[in-house]
């Protein structure tokens, strides 16, 4: 009965990915779909080369921008300026760069002329963006790659193809793909932050808080002592978290396919509950692991290390696990 209830727990992971995959996608290809059929502007574009911009609005230390681009690049910088300016390149099949609002909050959108086919515009725009380092920043592309830096409000990042690389002390952060990469570096104290791919590799480092993270085809690697609760998992990727448990803290990495490596210092104050349904588990700090059953190559261990302040958790379906130093 343990053996079916640790499968039914693996389809059940397995199932929330692909749901979370296709939740993804459709989110995105929404974005894609209001960029091609947006307006019916009498600007048609100039078509023959691109055009160069810069634009400057105001917008209050803790506004709101909302930027929308479909190709290209989308790189935002902090500052301490009230307001927004954006400078940069738009392409020949770009209708027109539309910026709408207030103080409050700003709309940055490229915009097409609605005959344009996604495909057919390789690099919308390059657009350089400077915002008050307090703003909500939300970015949403398709194959445009985005980078933010030095920003400590919340900031909420989607795309389907493109690489995302946040480097900041944001309160709230959300980091989503469906085939890029993603990188976040630093993170507000007890911020709270969700990371997901597809099929390419999350890198999370020197964040603080509560951490969410997931992917479907691709590798994992947290590397914090800040971390207060965290959540991992992957199908067929491998799974790293390298840090300190901290007393009270609650750590949960699941697989399926791929390797858990759990990387806790050589005397982590934690309790273990660890297990591979057909692969191995080595310990470099503790008891070593026992059969499930004489019957099945599964393995298991349960253990408290110090005073067992944090609780640890990793499971595996087909993959092995290391406790490492």
């Amino acid at each position: 009965m343990k053996r079916l209830a640790i499968l039914i727990t693996y389809l059940a992971l397995s199932l929330t990915a692909v749901a979370g995959t296709f939740t993804l996608m459709a989110l995105t290809s929404s974005t894609a779909y209001a960029h091609n059929h947006d307006s019916d502007s009498d600007d048609d574009g100039d078509n023959h080369g691109s055009r160069s911009v810069n634009q400057i609005q105001p917008l209050n230390a803790d506004g709101e921008v909302r930027i929308d681009n479909l190709a290209g690049s989308v790189k935002v910088v902090a500052w301490d300026k009230d307001q927004v300016q954006v400078t940069g390149t738009i392409g020949g099949m770009v209708q027109k760069l539309d910026i709408s609002g207030d103080a409050k909050s700003l709309d940055i959108r490229v915009v097409l002329p609605h005959n344009v086919e996604d495909e057919g515009c390789d690099a919308c725009a390059d657009l350089q963006i400077q915002v008050p380092k307090g703003a909500h920043l939300e970015v949403s592309t398709v194959s445009a790659d985005v980078e933010a830096n030095g920003l400590t409000g919340q900031v909420h990042i989607g795309t389907v193809s493109g690489r995302i690389v946040l480097n900041s002390s944001a309160s709230r952060i959300e980091a989503k793909t469906v085939s890029g990469d993603v990188q976040v570096v630093g993170s507000g104290k007890g911020a709270s932050l969700d990371a997901n791919s597809v099929s390419g590799t999350v890198h999370l480092s020197d964040v603080d808080g509560n951490v969410i993270t997931e992917n479907v085809s691709g590798d994992i690697k947290v590397m914090s002592r800040h971390i207060t609760g965290l959540k991992m998992s992957s199908t067929s990727g491998n799974l790293t978290f390298e840090g300190t448990p901290l007393k009270g803290g609650d750590y949960n990495l699941n697989n399926v396919s791929g390797d858990v490596v759990l990387a806790v210092g050589s005397s982590p104050d934690a309790r273990f509950d660890v297990s591979s349904f057909s692969g191995d588990i080595d310990n470099s700090f503790g008891p070593k692991p026992t059969r499930v059953s004489k019957y099945s190559p599964g393995m298991e261990l349960h253990f408290s290390n110090g005073s067992g302040g944090a609780s640890v958790s990793a499971r595996t379906l087909s993959g092995d696990i290391h406790l490492q130093n």
